[in-house]
């Protein structure tokens, strides 16, 4: 490739970089929603033990 690339790599280049972009925000989501899940399920957990122990 070298220090010359034409239109149609840059243009590569930039659409993998949106993707990219796209890609690490769903990621970003879904981390925020992966850790809300968890706090959901360490507080029923908490909820089923207390019942347990009645």
């Amino acid at each position: 490739m070298g220090l010359f690339m034409d239109a149609a790599q840059w243009d590569k280049i930039d659409k993998l970089a949106q993707q990219i972009e796209k890609l690490s925000a769903q990621v970003e989501r879904l981390a925020q929603e992966n850790t809300a899940l968890n706090e959901k399920v360490a507080k029923l957990e908490q909820q089923v033990n207390a019942l347990l122990q009645k």
